[in-house]
């Protein structure tokens, strides 16, 4: 009885304060904060860049934090990975390109137009860059970025083209309808990761409450109005390493 009362008085006085990276907030964050309403009296989500997020969860201004980098040096910080995406390319619709059979065969399909960039502040511009390095794709800088719906609309209206994720497009889905999306064939530097932040013996359970239900909604609603939207994507575009393993 005692430790149900104190369960009632936590639920009903406490505040949950969750932070995510943009394109997450924007797809799967509605689906998870409707689940987690049962958990507190009042939740609060910030969206915003990994190495902002991250700080904040470590000087305690976040609870939670649903970050592409689980590189936090603090050993108080406990780290889940939720999903993992796949790097595409995305092109203008009147651009002429093939599907790719080999990641490195992606330098034959620009043809001259530049590159649009995720920002070097955000951690997915640093991911990309890795990536472009690992196959040997060097592309002179034209324009950066720090959010997808920027850097799509320059592609859409056919000033160059950009890598992204499926999650990022499903962000900004209103331009696809003017652009191509090109999956990416896997390599070893290709994809991008979710991971669940927290600090230690906090919140005892709860992280594994967010775990599960991020990757039902990953599963079950996210992943298959993705498919729908980006019917040339690879079943496993969106995957769990965990649980999508045979």
């Amino acid at each position: 009885m005692v430790d149900q009362v104190r369960a009632t008085a936590r639920h009903e006085h406490t505040q949950i304060h969750l932070g995510c990276v943009d394109s997450f907030a924007a797809t799967v964050g509605p689906h998870l904060i409707r689940a987690l309403s049962g958990s507190a009296q009042q939740i609060l989500m910030w969206s915003g860049l990994t190495p902002t997020l991250t700080e904040q969860l470590r000087v305690g201004e976040l609870d939670f934090a649903i970050c592409t980098d689980s590189a936090i040096d603090d050993p108080r910080i406990a780290q889940r990975l939720l999903f993992s995406e796949s790097w595409v390319a995305v092109f203008p619709k009147a651009h002429a390109v093939k599907a790719l059979t080999t990641a490195r065969e992606l330098s034959a399909l620009p043809g001259g137009l530049p590159l649009i960039r995720y920002s070097q502040r955000s951690v997915i511009g640093q991911q990309i860059e890795r990536f472009l390095r690992h196959i040997g794709l060097q592309v002179p800088r034209a324009y950066e970025f720090d959010a997808t719906d920027p850097l799509l609309s320059l592609v859409a209206s056919g000033l160059g083209w950009a890598l992204s994720t499926p999650l990022c497009l499903w962000q900004s889905r209103q331009y696809r309808n003017d652009v191509v999306v090109i999956p990416i064939p896997a390599t070893r530097l290709g994809q991008r990761h979710f991971f669940l932040l927290s600090r230690e013996d906090e919140w005892a359970g709860l992280d594994e409450h967010i775990a599960r239900i991020t990757r039902d909604v990953r599963r079950h609603d996210t992943a298959m109005a993705i498919h729908q939207c980006l019917p040339g994507l690879p079943p496993d575009a969106l995957f769990c390493p965990d649980e999508d393993a045979p």
